[in-house]
């Protein structure tokens, strides 16, 4: 395998970190990092609960991926004229390079690391459920609870980008622009 072929396969991992700002980071990151240590500073560990928690983690990121499938799914292809002017409009901050991006294809790329960190905590997950339980393991855990939690919150900003992005382009516009303004 080559190197290129493994950044293909991170490249929408990439574009998301190049194009995160600041309030995205401390809505879809900082929380899931905190919740997960005071998760795990308060939590009893024990062989019998921690695969019973895992089991519930793997069900529920499973059903957020095919919300996200389904959500890339109308998004990609729809053609009304939301859709299309959310292909022409230009995000005034966002940019790879120097090529500034459209808000389709931010939110696509959003769409598409969410469901890249759901695939992610379902295939860590499965892992965990394969080991036997002990003390290297507990890492792996806390590991798939900050992935899982992180998935949370990214769903929760790309349910109300699609939101505003199907309500009212506008909407996502000044988004955009307040990102900008706080920057």
């Amino acid at each position: 395998m080559k190197i290129s072929q493994f950044k293909e396969t991170l490249l929408p991992v990439i574009d998301y970190y190049r194009i995160m700002s600041g309030r995205e980071f401390w809505f879809d990151i900082a929380p899931s990092t905190v919740l997960t240590c005071i998760f795990f500073y308060f939590s009893n560990f024990s062989s019998t609960g921690l695969p019973n928690v895992n089991s519930s983690i793997i069900n529920f990121n499973a059903i957020m991926a095919g919300f996200n499938v389904a959500a890339i799914s109308i998004f990609v292809t729809g053609s009304n004229s939301v859709i299309q002017s959310l292909k022409n409009e230009k995000s005034k901050t966002k940019q790879i390079g120097e090529r500034k991006l459209s808000l389709y294809k931010i939110t696509f790329i959003n769409l598409i690391y969410s469901l890249f960190i759901q695939f992610l905590t379902v295939f860590l997950g499965v892992c965990y459920n394969l080991l036997y339980f002990n003390e290297k393991n507990i890492a792996l855990f806390f590991i798939i609870c900050l992935l899982f939690l992180h998935s949370i919150f990214l769903n929760f900003r790309n349910i109300s980008n699609l939101y505003f992005s199907i309500k009212e382009k506008q909407t996502v516009i000044d988004l955009t622009k307040e990102d900008q303004d706080q920057e």
